[in-house]
């Protein structure tokens, strides 16, 4: 079925719309890369973080360390202090306190913002 130029336009910005909001984790969402990836550039945005002595590349809530030539996305650095937390976290009420995550990672509230804590141990596991 053939439609006016205009409809196609409208029709391919709805699917780019509707595909961004249904995709899944946050990384397909944003377009970034799941864990274990090795990519051979960052994201032109990234920012550099240092935690105790080893340097990251962050960017939208997704870390990389620097792997054979390129940059392995990693879990996020536990101790890690962001003073805002990522688009697309979501509130997590557990015994053992309130968290926020986004994908696999955790945080709490800290003095300055946010800290990234190990997964709590009463996380049940989803399946």
């Amino acid at each position: 079925m053939q439609y006016p130029f205009t409809k196609q336009i409208i029709l391919i910005a709805a699917a780019s719309m509707l595909a961004a909001c249904t995709t899944g984790p946050a990384e397909a969402r944003h377009g970034l890369h799941p864990a274990g990836v090795t990519v051979k550039i960052l994201p032109s945005a990234h920012r550099t973080v240092v935690v105790g002595k080893v340097r990251y590349y962050s960017y939208g809530g997704v870390f990389y360390r620097p792997h054979n030539g390129g940059y392995r996305v990693v879990a996020a650095p536990v101790g890690l202090q962001v003073s805002t937390l990522p688009a697309g976290f979501v509130t997590v009420k557990l015994r053992s306190g309130r968290y926020f995550r986004h994908g696999n990672t955790y945080y709490r509230a800290g003095k300055s913002g946010f800290v990234v804590v190990a997964r709590p141990r009463d996380v049940r596991a989803v399946g």
